[in-house]
């Protein structure tokens, strides 16, 4: 952790302070208590004045590490920018094991951005190129929920056919892939 400024430091720790008495004065006792403060603290807490945070900055200093995650931090920047109308749908799309080039079309991601997702989602790393063993039958299957569906390649089309058919989208683009190659499903 880099040093920090000892002024924003005990800016920090002002706003640490008077967001835990606010919590202790709104009777907030179970989240503070989860927070890992004691029930007498919470109670000396809620009589604290605020005047005493400014007599005492060096004795709160010591009370509080302050660590900003970076790369985490980062990762959220990324999810905040992906706009609010799509932030669903792609998290959807990812869940459903598309991959990051079809995000990359569809919504301009670039795979630092599908990385960030999986992470803010809690998905394992991304599996790779997957071999793709698709049994016929799942080939039909896949090209003729598409085709009942006028083709249209759109996030939302994708997602009904992984839900219809059970399988990861890489897999019904694969599919899909296949299908139109032999056109010979329809």
């Amino acid at each position: 952790m880099k040093e920090i400024h000892s002024h924003f430091r005990n800016d920090v720790n002002f706003a640490i302070l008077l967001f835990l008495t606010r919590m202790s004065r709104i009777e907030n006792k179970d989240q503070l208590i989860k927070m890992g403060l004691a029930s007498e603290q919470i109670r000396r807490l809620k009589n604290l004045r605020i005047d005493v945070f400014h007599c005492l900055p060096a004795v709160f200093d010591q009370v509080f590490n302050i660590e900003i995650d970076v790369e985490k931090l980062n990762d959220a920047l990324i999810i905040a920018d992906i706009d609010t109308d799509i932030r669903a749908l792609v998290f959807k799309l990812v869940e459903a094991g598309a991959p990051a080039r079809l995000l990359r079309e569809l919504f301009g991601l670039h795979r630092r951005d599908y990385c960030a997702v999986r992470r803010f989602l809690g998905l394992p790393g991304a599996p790779g190129r997957v071999p793709h063993s698709i049994d016929d039958q799942s080939v039909i299957h896949v090209w003729r929920s598409w085709q009942s569906n006028n083709c249209k390649p759109t996030p939302q089309r994708l997602l009904a056919v992984h839900e219809e058919t059970g399988l990861p989208i890489y897999s019904v683009l694969k599919a899909l892939d296949l299908a139109a190659k032999e056109s010979c499903y329809g």
